[in-house]
């Protein structure tokens, strides 16, 4: 078998976090308990428990420090026009509501009404959410509003941040099948460790839609694929939310845009705004993107920094490694550091635009590798040129000196890149993320970086189909571990998507593992 090229994304910070960042949401408090068929009269204990929403408005009882645990079963939000949580921490004690020792706790939305009420709105500061499935099983998903008439996003999102709801975290969620998964332009909000999938009905729904204006957001370690529009898309439409602290690090955003049909755009992760709000402090590091090749260019889009306003600021684009159409787009930045990037595309590498009389003196771009997916060189474009290869895209921007290109016979990149990202909640959970360029059936990992003991159970989820069959499960021993790659099943989306998208193996694939409670069956 050929040597396959294993890369472990491991990032420090992250691993000495863990403990601390661990307790700091569990554990401090009292424990209070919600079931569906809990009560509004009962006292919230284990045997005891109230119902979803009553149990969200006890803020009174419910106090900083504390965590609501959900037992597993379906919270049906039909008859209550989705969830309110009116729930608020503290800087130093935030309220955490978990799902119950793993049991499976989904919070469905179940309909929609004009207001585009969400699954669960959060309306105080310092909440976080965790272990949850968010959805909505209301079938109807055209592409046209019932209610207006118009193209527009329309069903609610699977959780809203509400205006005043400062400070909270999304945690190893799993949220599907919503208009967009998560809306949130309030400020310094975590989302961390989610799957996020089968979320909108046309183009202007997204994995998630967020902003920032003080402080920083911070978007790490995501699945985020197979949504309707964008997988993220960091914009402001209009003056009321800022593009300001955005730090969007080690997701996976692929084959976003597959479940609407190709008249509908889609980029994988973009950051920008309208006229009037320029972005700024904004870093993008360490995320890996992909699109199937038969995808048509408009929903094969990497990353695009920049969108109508062009007094952009400062972006870090750092380490990220894209495979798709139209990979790189960067337009009207005073100041980028582009670096150790890497790039497949059959088309243009990078379209940079620019102010009419700036010059990238302030640009620190080098290092990057460009994998030509043309039969001549990479082509890359600033502002109305036309392509330039690697020599004249040096001479004409001074940018590159250093950079290199690979350019293999077969016009695809060659072996296997495997990259581990370990969870900084949970020891024993990380993903998985595998470019599978060599064809082959399997690949062998090496998950030392995710912290399981030797003798721990383990078990490794299909990304694209977490809740089938385990693709691999055993007792950790010290050893690399083998996991197959020629995936196909996949679930259904809920209701009438305009398009069912295909399962991106053998040639992509991302695995979550996680701990186990013991080997069985499936």
């Amino acid at each position: 078998m050929p040597a396959e090229k294993v890369l472990i994304a491991v990032f420090e910070f992250l691993l000495a976090a863990t403990l601390v960042a661990a307790s700091a949401l569990t554990g401090q408090g009292r424990n209070f308990y919600v079931s569906p068929a809990g009560k509004p009269n009962a006292t919230g204990s284990l045997r005891n428990p109230w119902d979803l929403q009553t149990a969200l408005k006890r803020q009174g009882i419910v106090k900083p420090g504390d965590t609501v645990f959900l037992r597993g079963g379906i919270y049906n939000g039909t008859a209550s026009n989705g969830f309110d949580c009116t729930l608020a921490g503290t800087p130093s004690a935030s309220i955490t509501i978990k799902n119950y020792q793993n049991e499976r706790a989904v919070i469905d939305r179940g309909g929609t009404d004009r207001t585009e009420q969400a699954a669960l709105d959060l309306f105080g500061p310092h909440v976080t959410l965790w272990g949850l499935e968010i959805m909505n099983s209301y079938p109807v998903r055209d592409r046209i509003s019932p209610y207006t008439g118009t193209i527009r996003s329309w069903r609610g999102p699977g959780i809203y941040i509400a205006p005043g709801a400062t400070d909270c975290k999304i945690i190893n969620c799993i949220i599907h099948d919503n208009n967009s998964g998560i809306y949130d332009k309030e400020n310094r909000t975590e989302i961390y460790g989610n799957l996020i999938y089968y979320n909108g009905n046309n183009g202007f729904a997204h994995g998630m839609y967020i902003g920032n204006n003080a402080g920083t957001k911070y978007v790490i370690d995501n699945l985020v694929f197979d949504n309707a529009g964008l997988g993220i898309q960091s914009y402001s439409a209009d003056t009321k939310s800022q593009q300001s602290g955005i730090h969007v690090e080690g997701n996976v955003c692929f084959n976003n845009g597959a479940i609407t049909l190709d008249d509908q755009n889609s980029t994988n992760i973009l950051v920008g705004a309208e006229a009037g709000v320029s972005a700024e402090r904004v870093s993008l590091i360490s995320n890996y993107i992909y699109d199937p090749p038969n995808v048509v260019p408009n929903k094969s889009k990497g990353i695009r920094l920049g969108q109508v306003d062009q007094n952009n600021k400062n972006a870090v684009v750092r380490d990220n490694y894209i495979a798709c159409k139209v990979p790189m787009t960067v337009q009207w930045w005073d100041s980028i550091e582009m670096r150790g990037n890497t790039i497949y595309t059959p088309n243009t590498s990078i379209n940079l635009q620019m102010q009419p009389g700036d010059t990238t003196t302030s640009y620190l771009w080098d290092n990057n590798i460009y994998i030509s997916g043309r039969s001549g060189a990479p082509v890359f474009t600033i502002d109305s040129s036309p392509g330039l290869n690697l020599s004249s895209w040096r001479q004409r921007t001074k940018l590159d000196a250093h950079s290199q290109i690979i350019r293999n016979a077969s016009l695809r990149p060659g072996g296997i890149e495997v990259f581990v990202r370990p969870n900084r909640y949970e020891s024993g959970r990380g993903h998985i993320i595998v470019f599978n360029w060599a064809r082959h059936n399997s690949v062998s990992v090496d998950i030392a970086s995710l912290r399981l003991e030797m003798g721990a159970y383990y078990e490794v989820k299909d990304a694209q189909n977490y809740f089938g069959p385990p693709v691999a499960r055993g007792t950790y021993d010290g050893k690399p571990i083998t996991l197959p790659i020629s995936l196909s099943a996949l679930p259904l989306p809920v209701g009438d998507v305009e398009r069912v998208p295909n399962h991106t193996a053998p040639e992509f694939i991302a695995f979550v593992v996680q701990r186990s409670q013991k080997l069985g069956k499936d």
